[in-house]
């Protein structure tokens, strides 16, 4: 039961481009001529008019957004022709171009980001932000500007910063090479000097910086040996996330995120702050982060989606006025219901990061995987008869009456019961905001609302993240104390599960869903407490066993469901259940050829059935012929198992021949247990 871990940096959600590019001026497609494999348009940036330049920069930010216009533009060398106008001798030209580049950068995604490292864009760009920050200094230091070139910097000097960090922001999302020049660039004491609350920047320019830092700090050790050394820019960051700032307390123009982006940060920097060890720098970072992290999960979701549903069903209607009357009389209307979509879109998505956050902090880290392995299995263990590996004296299965004697022996993929070091924090405030996350009604049918609608999804999908890992941190005592809410958290995570099969993110929530499930049950049953036992209903164990054995669910929401069922497969007192638990995952090792869903079912198997003193041993183990249908397994399994590539799949494969050693120890044990 591996807990939701980070998110790649590379997959993170990204803001939405901006259409005008530096907002200069805006251009309507339609007058752009698109025949031909080279647009027509990218002549005008060759243009000797400054005025063409800078038209034809802030059409490309509109183009750009629809794909076949944009595969058309970057073939014809749009790339090219936008990073020359970066040093142009006109600032607004320049700002045209670096807009245009940010939304080539954001729709085309990595493909777009790895062009423009190819073609060394880095370096006009970094190049760049010295001559902008001096701009900016200037501004804020209100040198009165001495000529008309002035003037326009002094005009442009944040709109321009904003789209070079937005564009640098992009490549570091798509690349560790860009990642590395980046840091040891002067980029990241400008950010900070962005940040800097003593500073009168534009709002946007700081979210922007602070969502490039957020990127460039995660899992970078340069980085934090860089904060280590300026120790005043992590308390800069603790003031701005601290609420002290009343500005940023606010979801007006979504400022809150400034807060939460400045506590991740912090996280991503935990190995830099003055502490002894990782743990204390991550405590630090929790009593920081948790607070805002809690403020946030105050938000009325509820609230958002009823004003979301609003806002769609007024622009349909001014849409379709409009349309019917062949004029653009509901434009105003519609475009103000719009920014309102899109306002609330922006608070999902600092939500979403909170949430991703509260994840991260209650996950542990795992380490990468040797690249130097090497297989160390002989030949003479390839070559061993199936039947010697069952008559073999090298193993004994130690059964133990509280069902844990194999607990050294469970694969990798599930991790042993303990609480967090970390867990306490407000901990249980924050469950009950997370589990009330979880459980989203969302329904607008309205076209406008789809992109609010997903957001909600993906914010349900976080909280129910932020649940695994919270119910695996959760300690001792909050379970002894929260028993009668634990039940409760067990069947509304059925609802979920129920509700999403039909949703937006459809299987993707189920899984989170079921993952929620196996770190709840196991966490209860670790703990053993005699207040605390979840009960599953008949129609629970047929949903996870459907679950489990539906051909579309991928093999990852099938292993959830078979751990799920080998913790409930153990209660006693309920023969039937334990019946159709044990049924299910015989027939299943037979038809599966998911290594890793073999491996978990084997495991389950061995913690339902490791004790003959189990009320359900003799009428479902033994008169089931259990026992036979194993040893009938034993040589498909195996050879399933072996062809498994364990230089491709380290941890699989050795998840897999440990449940077969075991299996092997397993079906010694049984057939002699008996005649003790």
């Amino acid at each position: 039961m591996g807990k939701a871990q980070k998110k790649n940096k590379k997959a993170k959600a990204r803001a939405a481009a901006d259409p005008l590019g530096g907002g200069a001026m805006a251009v309507d497609s339609s007058d752009v001529a698109t025949e031909g494999p080279a647009l027509p348009i990218l002549n005008k940036l060759r243009s000797l008019e400054a005025d063409d330049r800078a038209w034809a920069a802030t059409a490309l930010s509109n183009l750009v957004l629809d794909a076949a216009l944009r595969k058309q533009l970057l073939a014809g060398g749009a790339i090219d022709g936008l990073l020359v106008l970066l040093t142009d001798l006109k600032p607004e030209v320049a700002v045209e171009a670096a807009g245009a580049l940010r939304n080539l950068a954001v729709a085309g995604g990595a493909d777009v980001c790895d062009e423009l490292r190819r073609k060394q864009a880095l370096s006009p760009i970094l190049a760049l932000i010295p001559k902008v920050s001096a701009w900016i200094a200037a501004e804020l230091n209100g040198v009165a500007p001495t000529t008309d070139a002035e003037k326009i910097e002094r005009k442009v000097s944040f709109a321009f910063a904003e789209q070079l960090v937005a564009l640098l922001w992009s490549m570091s999302e798509a690349s560790d090479e860009v990642v590395k020049s980046i840091t040891s660039s002067n980029i990241i004491p400008f950010l900070m000097d962005v940040l800097n609350p003593t500073h009168r920047i534009s709002l946007k320019l700081i979210i922007v910086s602070a969502q490039c830092l957020n990127t460039i700090s995660e899992e970078n050790q340069d980085c934090n040996t860089l904060f280590a050394s300026h120790p005043e820019w992590t308390e800069q960051l603790s003031y701005l996330s601290s609420g002290a700032m009343g500005a940023y307390n606010t979801w007006d123009e979504n400022r809150m995120i400034v807060r939460v982006l400045a506590a991740s940060i912090m996280y991503n920097l935990r190995t830099a702050l003055a502490s002894t060890t990782e743990i204390q720098g991550q405590a630090q970072v929790c009593a920081v982060a948790v607070p805002v992290i809690s403020t946030c999960l105050d938000y009325d979701v509820r609230g958002a989606i009823a004003d979301a549903a609003k806002a769609a069903d007024a622009a349909d209607k001014a849409a379709e006025a409009a349309e019917a009357k062949g004029e653009v009389n509901g434009q105003a209307a519609s475009s103000k219901d719009s920014e309102r979509l899109s306002l609330l879109e922006s608070h999902m998505g600092t939500l979403q990061l909170a949430l991703e956050l509260l994840a991260n902090m209650y996950s542990e880290d795992i380490g990468d995987a040797d690249q130097n392995w090497e297989e160390t299995e002989g030949d003479e263990e390839e070559e061993q008869d199936v039947a010697e590996m069952l008559e073999s004296d090298s193993a004994v299965f130690a059964g133990e009456s509280d069902a844990n004697r194999m607990e050294e022996d469970e694969p990798s993929t599930v991790e042993s019961v303990g609480p967090s070091p970390l867990f306490g924090i407000g901990s249980t405030e924050v469950i009950a905001k997370v589990i009330r996350l979880c459980e989203l009604p969302v329904s607008i049918p309205s076209p406008s609302a789809e992109d609010f609608v997903n957001h909600i999804g993906l914010v349900q999908l976080r909280a129910l993240g932020c649940a695994n890992n919270l119910f695996s941190a959760a300690t001792r005592e909050w379970y002894e104390a929260n028993a009668e809410d634990v039940v409760g958290l067990w069947n509304g995570l059925f609802g979920i599960a129920h509700l999403a099969a039909g949703g937006p993110q459809g299987v993707e929530m189920v899984e989170a869903a079921v993952a929620a499930m196996w770190a709840l049950v196991r966490a209860v049953d670790g703990f053993k407490l005699d207040n605390l036992k979840i009960v599953p209903t008949a129609d629970q164990v047929h949903a996870l066993i459907q679950s489990a054995s539906n051909p579309a669910a991928p093999d990852s929401l099938k292993v959830k469901a078979v751990g799920v069922l080998g913790i409930l497969g153990k209660r006693q007192g309920d023969i039937g259940s334990n019946k159709a638990i044990g049924v299910f995952l015989v027939v299943l090792l037979s038809s599966t050829k998911s290594v890793e869903i073999i491996a978990e079912a084997l495991n389950a198997l061995f913690d339902i059935y490791g004790d003959a003193a189990f009320d359900y041993d003799l009428p479902v183990f033994v008169q089931g012929g259990f026992l036979e249908k194993l040893k009938g397994l034993f040589p498909d399994l195996r050879v399933k198992v072996k062809a498994l590539d364990k230089r491709k799949n380290r941890d699989v494969r050795e998840s897999a021949d440990e449940a077969l050693l075991n299996l092997r120890a397993f079906i010694q044990y049984k057939e002699k247990e008996r005649k003790k």
